[in-house]
């Protein structure tokens, strides 16, 4: 996926392999943003297979953490009141 223009991209490198430290922060910070790109577009397509449930991956994840972490400071208050 591409949200910078390509052109820039080629004269960016070139100009920071060149050595123009400018360009070379302008380099970096538009490959982030096309790896942060990247990553948010693949996110989309993370499911459970052919799970019963209409969560996704990144879904069923936050709800098993949450369920740990009651279980874990239930466990801990327990600890904490004897």
């Amino acid at each position: 996926m591409t949200i910078i223009d390509r052109k820039f991209m080629d004269f960016a490198r070139e100009r920071a392999m060149a050595g123009d430290g400018q360009f070379a922060i302008a380099y970096a910070q538009a490959m982030v943003a096309e790896a942060g790109a990247d990553i948010a577009y693949q996110v989309k397509f993370l499911g459970n297979g052919d799970a019963a449930s209409n969560m996704g991956a990144i879904e069923a994840l936050g709800k098993v953490m949450l369920e740990g972490m009651a279980e874990l400071s239930g466990a801990i208050g327990d600890l904490a009141s004897r």
